[in-house]
C-alpha cells in the first residue's frame, strides 16, 4: 500500500477529477489485487462517481479480502439498504454481519447495523403482497 498514491487518488477525487481518481485505484488495485485499502479506496472513488453496481462489488471484494475490516461491512450495509434493498441482498448483508460479529462481538456499529437489517425484514414480512 503506498500512501503517495493513496493520496493522489484522494487529490484528484477532492478536486472532482473522478476519471483520474478512478485510473489511479484501478492501476494500482491491479497491480496488487490482495491489498484490501486500495479495493476500499476504489469502493470510495466508484461511489463519488455514482456507480453503485461497481461499489457493491468493491466492497464485496475489500471484505473478501479482509473479513474484519468494519468499515467496508458498515458501508456495504449501508450501500443496499439504500440502493439494492432486494430481499436476496438483505439476507446475504445480515448473513455477513452475523459472521462478522461472531468474529468481533464488540463491535456496536455492526451490531446496530444487524438491528436495523432485522428490523427491514420483519417490515418487508408484515406486508402482503
Amino acid at each position: 500500500f503506498s500512501p503517495a498514491v493513496n493520496y493522489l487518488g484522494y487529490l484528484y477525487m477532492k478536486a472532482g477529477a473522478m476519471d483520474k481518481a478512478l485510473e489511479v485505484y484501478e492501476h494500482f488495485a491491479a497491480t496488487d489485487p490482495q491489498d484490501f485499502r486500495f479495493w476500499a479506496r476504489y469502493a470510495q472513488a466508484l461511489e463519488s462517481a455514482g456507480r453503485h453496481e461497481q461499489v457493491v462489488d468493491a466492497l464485496g471484494h475489500v471484505i473478501d479480502l479482509n473479513p474484519d475490516y468494519e468499515p467496508a461491512l458498515i458501508s456495504l450495509v449501508d450501500y443496499i439498504l439504500a440502493y439494492f434493498p432486494t430481499r436476496q441482498n438483505v439476507t446475504a448483508v445480515r448473513g455477513q454481519l452475523l459472521r462478522f460479529l461472531d468474529r468481533n462481538p464488540e463491535s456496536a456499529l455492526a451490531r446496530q447495523r444487524l438491528e436495523q437489517v432485522d428490523e427491514l425484514m420483519a417490515s418487508a414480512q408484515g406486508q402482503t403482497p
